[in-house]
């Protein structure tokens, strides 16, 4: 490996639409049953569809596959589900079922690869991904999850070769394409990655992590223009930045640096003493302290109030920093309060409403707002 797919790795964050890491996996990009004709199953009358119908028929898919385990439709719905509802262990446990069966399909290994992925066992999700593969290859899901697996494994060559396969099996879907301008950008082809993040965001307007590797793209070869606007547009693209997506270094950065360990407590401004009471609003709590901080210009204080989750603040900073003291006011004095929030396991989950004008145009975007508990058990903001 060159220098330059060092420092690429080195840079090593996750995606932010491609993998939801730590506290879930991205959703499945394939359709929930009931979405696109996929059979609803036996409720009667009009059936619930997506989320609500895998909440409804979760526990009948298990017992059908029980009684067939050779059913592939069924298990592409399971699998769907398991994903929706982040029943893993469910998952795994009907997977490993069925292969104690001798089962040959590819559905209990997609399944299982799942599970892998969420308890970052990234060697056996590539495995499983591999085997569901080998007993069908025409399955751009399965070369897309293998990709992702290659991603955390820290190699993005057989990722850019998955994410390939993915591309040629189905040239319609954007977060294909996304993960192969990520793994590209991380072997430093540069004129690949800028060709699959444009198929992705032509296919996709919303694609954050496509925009997100046109930023770094441009970072890295010193436009700075477009640079800033394709991480602006990534900002609003339905609301859904994460501070893991693929940031790279400022091209002021003259070594590699290395993976980063998890970092120290955040500083005293933040606030030593833990605070108790309901994540929900210690959430809303920190979400209001850095608006005010980052609203009147103070970006080292707003800073103290998002993760110390490996290097998630250093990557906002260097986001601040792109945009400048006036842009970042301009956008913290438009955010709105949080609202809609939901507590899973370690991370708050809600939403706020961001406006924005453009040519005299007043709009306004709904944007995902995530935080998460950190060492010192402070809740602080994971992304947004």
């Amino acid at each position: 490996m060159n220098a330059k797919q060092q420092k690429s790795i080195g840079i090593w964050l996750g995606w932010s639409i491609l993998v939801g890491v730590c506290s879930a996996l991205a959703a499945d990009p394939t359709s929930l049953p009931g979405m696109t004709g996929v059979s609803p199953g036996p409720t009667a009358g009009n059936p619930p569809k997506g989320k609500q119908l895998c909440k409804d028929q979760y526990d009948q898919y298990k017992a059908q596959l029980a009684q067939h385990p050779d059913d592939a439709k069924t298990w592409d719905e399971f699998r769907a589900c398991t994903s929706e509802l982040k029943r893993w262990s469910d998952g795994a446990e009907v997977g490993r079922a069925a292969l104690q069966k001798g089962v040959q399909l590819p559905g209990p290994h997609m399944v299982l690869g799942l599970a892998y992925l969420h308890s970052k066992e990234y060697q056996k999700a590539a495995d499983a991904f591999d085997e569901a593969i080998r007993l069908k290859h025409e399955q751009p899901l399965a070369y897309y999850y293998l990709g992702m697996s290659y991603l955390f494994l820290r190699q993005p060559e057989q990722a850019a070769q998955a994410a390939q396969t993915a591309v040629d099996l189905d040239p319609t879907t954007a977060s294909h394409y996304s993960q192969l301008a990520y793994a590209e950008l991380l072997l430093d082809h540069q004129d690949k990655a800028e060709a699959a993040a444009k198929k992705a965001v032509a296919l996709d307007p919303n694609n954050v992590a496509a925009f997100k590797v046109l930023g770094n793209l441009y970072a890295q070869q010193g436009k700075k223009e477009e640079s800033d606007k394709a991480f602006e547009q990534a900002i609003h693209a339905n609301g859904r930045v994460a501070a893991t997506s693929p940031f790279v270094a400022d091209k002021t950065v003259a070594s590699p640096r290395a993976v980063p360990a998890p970092a120290a407590p955040a500083p005293e401004s933040a606030g030593s003493n833990v605070p108790v009471g309901d994540p929900e609003d210690l959430c809303r709590d920190q979400w209001n302290k850095m608006k005010a901080a980052m609203s009147r210009g103070d970006t080292a204080e707003g800073l103290t109030y998002i993760s110390a989750y490996l290097d998630t603040r250093q990557q906002y900073r260097q986001a601040f920093a792109r945009m400048g003291p006036q842009r970042a006011r301009e956008i913290f004095e438009n955010l709105g309060d949080l609202e809609d929030c939901k507590t899973v396991l370690l991370t708050v989950n809600c939403k706020t409403t961001a406006t924005t004008s453009r040519n005299g145009e007043i709009r306004s975007v709904e944007e995902n707002v995530r935080c998460e508990r950190n060492e010192d058990k402070i809740w602080r903001i994971r992304s947004f």
